[in-house]
């Protein structure tokens, strides 16, 4: 069985990289091994793209699955996790300048991009879009048990070696420091959240969440 690593920051020569050594492989059951953080939405998109033509994939999260290092590991025919990891989804966001006009035509095409992840996700856990959504809007963060339970991972085996979940904070520290945080948002940032949600059941539990916060938005 060929093995095949992604373990740095996804771009499109990497993504490439990956597309060859699959169709150099093809008809052979392929194990990806990934340790990254994510990197560029339309590499990703690639990579996603040659591991699902090839479809005798099998992705082992030995360390970090960030951003789209998700997606490609939900496109492979099994997801395996080891028992260190750790799996993250957010929305996709892009740095960019320009009037009013401009930044306008980036959040639509942002949205665009991130309907395509959706479909990813919702093929892989069989959730349904809105459940997702939720999820990345959220920016969540998954270990193990918990990305198995959400069924972004289909097994977890033991990990052999429990530093591969952190090799990655030293050379990318600016994601490290938000996983020592947590996804942080604001009062602002929750009290919008919270005022998006349909009510019903998903409303009361983000509100007894985050109910100390919201609170003191109201005595102010």
């Amino acid at each position: 069985m060929k093995v095949l690593e992604l373990f740095e920051e996804i771009d499109t020569q990497r993504a490439k990289g990956l597309s060859a050594n699959l169709d150099r492989y093809k008809g052979e059951p392929v194990i990806l091994r990934i340790n990254s953080p994510g990197g560029s939405v339309t590499a990703g998109m690639l990579m996603a793209d040659a591991v699902q033509r090839h479809g005798r994939v099998t992705a082992e999260i030995v360390g970090l699955a960030a951003s789209m290092a998700t997606v490609v590991s939900s496109a492979a025919k099994e997801t395996r996790m080891a028992s260190t990891g750790l799996f993250m989804i957010h929305n996709p966001w892009m740095a960019t300048e320009g009037d009013a006009r401009q930044l306008r035509k980036e959040a639509e095409a942002l949205e665009k991009f991130g309907a395509s992840l959706v479909t990813y996700y919702v093929n892989k856990t069989r959730k349904t879009r809105p459940e997702i959504q939720q999820l990345m809007d959220a920016e969540t963060w998954f270990d193990a048990v918990q990305a198995k339970e959400s069924r972004f991972v289909d097994s977890i085996f033991q990990a052999a070696d429990a530093r591969a979940a952190i090799r990655w904070k030293a050379r990318f520290p600016g994601i490290s420091a938000r996983l020592q945080k947590g996804p942080q948002k604001t009062p602002d940032q929750l009290a919008r959240q919270y005022m998006a949600l349909p009510a019903g059941p998903t409303r009361q539990e983000f509100f007894q969440r985050h109910k100390t916060t919201l609170f003191s938005l109201l005595s102010k």
